[in-house]
């Protein structure tokens, strides 16, 4: 965050504020009554978001409880008080259980759309996890007719759009409206807006808060180190698998169990970091840990370029990684047949390319770096 970007208010919603989501939604909301452009903006883009005309806005009323007992953060409303547009205002808070999909229902009558607003390092975390839910409530996949780092859109049926922006790309036109009307007092009030969202988006701390110091994340993170446990002993029972030479290993942040799929050294591990990166899993397999390009071809032909990851700035690089799906609602024993069934996918994919010289198989240093699987150590 840059000077230019500090902003009382960012620091004083971070230190007192219950939610600061709260607080950023206030500030729009205090910016859009004031403003004829703002309001204007907001009507424009909902229009060109669901690439139609929607009915006009006339109102914005925050915490907004309906019949659902759902409390969007903010509604954009017609002359009959239905909303048009509801975003839903983020920093680091989680999903509700029924978000988006409680949200969507709200807009099922007469259409319209959701716009989740986060910070832009959480869009590719909330995505995934988004389009997931809706296609499982809905039963049928949805359109993505757009895809930009900061932008991204879904088409849920004819009536109802899904937006997920970042308050930099949102707050950034609604300053570029204001500039416009030559409003220079909400310019400055808006300047303290971009404070709070540019504090929340780049501190590399997120405080904590009472829920998560009692959530079941701990439990959560043994169960799925166990899983790994599991998956890579009930894998390594097949003949294309094994584990000779190889060890579990473990890092900042992570724990992950080292075996040969078809002579390939491969990895399997609760990864915190990639999960915090990526989104899509806490469990990822890395590919072969010497790079094969081969090996690589193949999995990107099997599970597309997308889902191979490829990292090269020096975190896991030179191999590919994929996420591995965890289960919901299924006990120890049936996650672990799924996360085996998914390692013997790749099983079946790396047996059809040119196995690796054994000189190349077994790693050359032993160490606890992500990149360095170590060798099993003689008793």
């Amino acid at each position: 965050m840059s000077m230019h970007d500090e902003s009382l208010l960012g620091e004083l919603a971070l230190r007192l504020a219950k939610s600061p989501e709260d607080v950023a939604t206030e500030g729009m909301v205090y910016i859009l009554s004031r403003s004829d452009a703002a309001r204007g903006l907001v009507q424009r883009l909902a229009d060109e978001w669901a690439t139609r005309t929607l009915r006009p806005i006339v109102s914005f009323r925050s915490q907004v409880v309906g019949t659902d007992q759902a409390r969007p953060d903010l509604e954009a409303q017609d002359a009959d008080g239905v909303p048009v547009v509801i975003f839903e205002d983020k920093f680091w808070a989680p999903l509700t259980e029924g978000q988006p999909v409680t949200y969507l229902r709200r807009l099922a009558d007469r259409g319209g759309v959701l716009c989740f607003v986060v910070p832009a390092n959480r869009i590719i975390l909330l995505w995934d996890e988004l389009i997931r839910r809706i296609e499982q409530a809905e039963g049928a996949p949805v359109a993505l007719p757009r895809d930009e780092p900061e932008l991204k859109i879904a088409q849920v049926d004819g009536n109802r759009t899904l937006v997920l922006t970042s308050w930099s790309f949102l707050l950034g036109q609604v300053r570029t409206a204001l500039e416009a009307e030559d409003n220079l007092a909400l310019i400055a009030d808006l300047r303290q807006l971009v404070g709070l969202a540019a504090r929340m988006d780049t501190s590399g701390f997120v405080p904590f808060t009472l829920s998560d110091l009692t959530a079941p994340a701990p439990r959560h993170i043994v169960q799925l180190c166990n899983v790994v446990d599991t998956a890579v002993t009930r894998v390594t029972q097949e003949p294309f698998a094994d584990t000779k030479g190889l060890a579990a290993s473990a890092g900042a942040g992570w724990y992950g169990r080292y075996f040969h799929l078809h002579e390939y050294v491969c990895q399997l591990s609760f990864n915190a970091p990639m999960w915090s990166r990526y989104g899509r899993s806490p469990l990822w397999f890395r590919g072969p840990y010497k790079p094969s390009e081969a090996a690589n071809r193949a999995l990107a032909a099997r599970y597309g370029r997308e889902e191979c990851i490829e990292v090269h700035d020096g975190f896991g690089a030179g191999s590919v990684w994929l996420a591995v799906r965890v289960l919901e609602g299924y006990e120890l024993d049936g996650v672990v047949n799924d996360v085996t069934r998914q390692l013997a996918d790749v099983a079946a994919v790396l047996a059809r390319t040119d196995r690796p010289e054994a000189s190349d198989a077994l790693p050359d240093e032993v160490g606890f770096s992500i990149l360095d699987p170590p060798t099993a150590q003689a008793d």
